[in-house]
């Protein structure tokens, strides 16, 4: 179980751009989430491709690591996306 946000309303150009951040890696897919109040509702999530699993570690994911180790990195890997896919 994971607590995370639902975003709602979002139109296909924004669903678009979100589709070229991701990239290839990761691929949309449908799935039901438990709102706070215990409704289920459907939404879609981002997974990633079972071609791109071995780039996963077993670590979990930290924020502070994420900072000072791999967000430079991160922010180069977008240097040669088009703008204007993504808005």
């Amino acid at each position: 179980v994971y607590k995370r946000q639902v975003y709602t309303g979002l139109d296909n150009d924004s669903i678009t751009r979100l589709d070229a951040f991701e990239g290839d890696r990761y691929e949309r897919v449908e799935v039901t989430v438990f709102l706070r109040s215990n409704q289920a509702v459907p939404a879609q999530t981002y997974i990633i491709r079972d071609g791109c699993r071995h780039l996963l570690t077993d670590q979990p994911w930290c924020l502070q690591n994420f900072r000072k180790n791999d967000q430079d990195v991160f922010i180069r890997s977008f240097s040669n996306i088009n703008p204007e896919t993504i808005g």
